[in-house]
């Protein structure tokens, strides 16, 4: 066991804006982090899932933690996964041990994880082997499983490792496999291992997170989901950032980002070492808004075609109303809001059964301006018949938002093209 005394804690926020922002609204996180690394600087290794969603601050909560381990004298190594499927099998672990062998066993250790991975890049992924292969890949996978669990240990032997993997949902099926198999064995070690995770790049019916989930229910593990910041929280960085507090610009910056830290810093990224921004002065850059643009071109075609319709109703939509705009069955659109539902690109409302909001107003701005003005104005005036028709059915509906529609709709469009579904 290494005689590395524990680092002291995490800072919540940072004194200097010059240097990096300010960390708000994370104290609950820091705390489970700080825990988790004082467990594994004593011998208990620990894994950790840092989730959310694009922007969250998975990386910079990441970033917090290797500054620690960095002030402490302990060693941290980062490792980046990528959205390639080109990268041979365990890239990610061969890289981030790359970043630590610089001991008097290096070479030999090199030599070891060279060979046993030359031999494991012979077979294809996991789950497409030819049955003649099947034995000779398990035997090389278990044999390339053994070289980096004794790597992992000679070197955690000697101080504390932290080790950070940014993207886990680009990581390839093997390190995730080696992920369910090293679990059991750093209990016993110290190490900590922070994997960070986009909930919108996740499929929960990818075979590969099978032993994801047995990591999750290990009781050696965690997952900590990042959630968006308070409102309170946007006035502290507000007032971090220009030295007084502006409950006006505050508001402003909290009801653009939504709580979301990325778009936070990026709204007022301008006004570094300016004076403060009026509230109407304050917008995003095509750089932040390319998140949500790559987060709507992952959807697939028909998905984003039926939310772009959904995006004119409104914020939030009615199955109801959008599977008459479209003319599909209500099922059928439901099996269509699946994969939406799952990445979190719209989540189910509050206000009822068959109703949904998309998760943020990004998202449904980028998929209105999506449509050209003919478009935008046939969908406009669908959308205003269909709350027409709920009305005369002795339905509830707002007069403002009949008038909407249908103002929007002028100068009227053609009757443009129906819904390709």
């Amino acid at each position: 066991m290494s005689s590395t005394a524990p680092p002291s804690p995490i800072p919540a926020s940072s004194q200097s804006f010059a240097s990096e922002p300010p960390l708000v609204g994370r104290a609950a996180v820091i705390g489970r982090l700080d825990a988790a690394l004082t467990s594994a600087f004593t011998g208990t290794g620990r894994i950790c899932l840092l989730v959310g969603e694009p922007g969250i601050g998975k990386t910079r909560m990441a970033e917090a933690l290797e500054k620690r381990v960095t002030a402490s004298g302990a060693r941290c190594a980062w490792a980046q996964c990528h959205s390639m499927e080109t990268e041979p099998p365990l890239w990610l672990w061969t890289n981030i041990l790359r970043g630590y062998l610089d001991t008097s066993f290096a070479d030999d250790i090199r030599q070891i994880l060279d060979e046993r991975i030359c031999e494991l890049t012979r077979f294809p992924e996991e789950g497409n082997l030819p049955g003649d292969w099947t034995t000779s890949a398990v035997g090389a996978g278990y044999r390339v499983f053994d070289a980096i669990t004794q790597v992992l240990k000679r070197l955690s032997e000697q101080q504390p490792l932290v080790l950070l993997l940014d993207d886990r949902q680009w990581a390839d099926a093997a390190s995730l496999r080696l992920l369910s198999y090293l679990v059991v064995e750093i209990a016993r070690w110290s190490v900590l291992l922070v994997w960070t995770l986009r909930t919108t790049e996740f499929d929960p019916k990818d075979s590969r997170n099978k032993h994801l989930s047995y990591v999750l229910g290990h009781r050696r593990s965690e997952r900590i989901v990042l959630k968006r910041i308070a409102e309170a929280d946007v006035a502290d960085y507000v007032t971090a950032l220009f030295g007084e507090a502006d409950v006006t610009l505050s508001r402003s910056v909290f009801e653009k980002s939504e709580g979301n830290p990325f778009f936070m810093v990026e709204l007022l990224r301008p006004w570094i070492d300016e004076k403060p921004p009026k509230p109407h002065e304050l917008k995003l850059s095509n750089h932040a808004l390319d998140i949500m643009r790559q987060r709507v071109r992952k959807l697939n075609a028909t998905t984003r075609g039926l939310l772009s319709v959904a995006a004119v109703i409104g914020r939030t939509f009615d199955l109801k109303i959008l599977s008459y705009l479209v003319e599909c069955e209500e099922a059928a659109v439901l099996d269509l809001l699946d994969e939406p539902l799952a990445n979190e690109t719209i989540v189910p409302s509050s206000e009822g059964f068959g109703r949904f909001v998309f998760g943020h107003e990004l998202i449904r701005e980028v998929l209105y301006e999506g449509l050209n003005a003919a478009e935008r104005g046939s969908w406009r005036l669908r959308a205003g018949e269909a709350l027409e028709r709920r009305r005369e059915s002795a339905r509830e509906v707002a007069t403002t938002d009949l008038t909407h529609h249908f103002v929007s709709a002028l100068p009227r469009a053609t009757d443009g093209e129906k819904w390709k579904g």
